[in-house]
């Protein structure tokens, strides 16, 4: 009898330790309550911008048309929500690999784009940083319902990881070429709109699913200037372009206390 009430003590001593553990945690956040938030989506891009100069000393600066292949996009965060309408999240993102092409659209000296090359192959991949901030408007007029819209803004940096690459140009003494990729670091900004739904059962860890719909700008992607394909010289401006997408993220975030 004395074992067994020894036990019982035990385990309410300890269930009471991680309540009360789990209560404070947001005790050093200013009164905020923090959490953990997983997506996953999908990031159609919008590239633009493409450029490159050839190799020649009067080569003129090619403007590019540029596509790029539909990918995956997920992120990892940490949050704290006020509970008046704003949140911050801290967060981590990585894309898939797309592939992207450019058709030439102009040149600077105004000559025909059938003189000069067409982007063919290259690939790209994103990963990077986001500081982002969330308004939930019909929260912060004291609305606690289940379902709560939000818009977002975020700032960060990205890395843009481009494959090596391939120009096409019939007209050219060597009709294709190939050249490295390269990795560059760029600021990053995204903006978007979404929803969140929360699943609350008392007196356990509720979870909340969020949707989102956001514009993301990644900075610039860049190619590498070293030539793969034969011993000629390299471009003087390797491909580049803008590197933006829009992205559909499904999003699950847990509170790190009890209701």
């Amino acid at each position: 009898m004395a074992n067994k009430t020894l036990v019982l003590a035990a385990a309410a001593g300890f269930s009471m330790s991680i309540s009360a553990a789990s209560a404070d945690i947001a005790a050093p956040f200013f009164g905020a309550s923090p959490y953990i938030k997983g997506e996953l989506g999908w990031m159609s891009p919008d590239a633009n911008g493409g450029t490159w100069t050839g190799s020649d000393a009067t080569a003129p600066n090619v403007s590019f048309n540029v596509d790029g292949s539909d990918e995956a996009f997920g992120a990892l965060s940490f949050g704290l929500d006020w509970g008046n309408g704003l949140r911050g999240e801290l967060g981590l993102f990585s894309t898939g690999t797309a592939d992207v092409t450019g058709a030439c659209s102009g040149a600077s000296d105004g000559s025909a784009c059938s003189t000069h090359a067409n982007i063919t192959q290259a690939s790209v991949s994103t990963r990077g940083a986001m500081a982002s901030l969330y308004y939930s408007p019909l929260e912060a007029q004291g609305n606690t319902g289940a379902f709560q819209p939000f818009i977002v803004f975020g700032l960060g940096a990205a890395e843009n990881d481009m494959g090596s690459w391939t120009r096409v140009n019939p007209a050219a003494t060597r009709p294709t070429r190939t050249f490295s990729g390269d990795k560059n670091v760029d600021f990053a900004w995204s903006i978007g709109a979404g929803f969140s739904y929360k699943v609350d059962n008392p007196g356990q860890f509720p979870i909340i699913l969020e949707t989102s719909l956001r514009y993301f700008d990644y900075g610039q992607a860049k190619g590498g200037s070293t030539v793969l394909s034969d011993n000629g010289n390299g471009p003087r401006t390797p491909f580049t372009f803008d590197n933006k997408a829009t992205v559909l993220s499904f999003g699950l975030r847990i509170p790190l206390r009890r209701n």
